[in-house]
């Protein structure tokens, strides 16, 4: 397996993932951008 089979293979109940495997995974953490912020709205 490469790097991402094997932290998305972590990060599920299988012991091996694969090209075309269809997975649930646990997350860790969620993160969001807000891309520009204050400067975007326009008074």
């Amino acid at each position: 397996m490469n790097l991402i089979e094997k932290i998305l293979a972590q990060h599920t109940d299988r012991s091996e993932v694969k090209p075309g495997d269809i997975v649930d995974i646990l997350i860790d953490a969620r993160v969001a951008r807000d891309f520009g912020g204050p400067n975007v709205v326009k008074t």
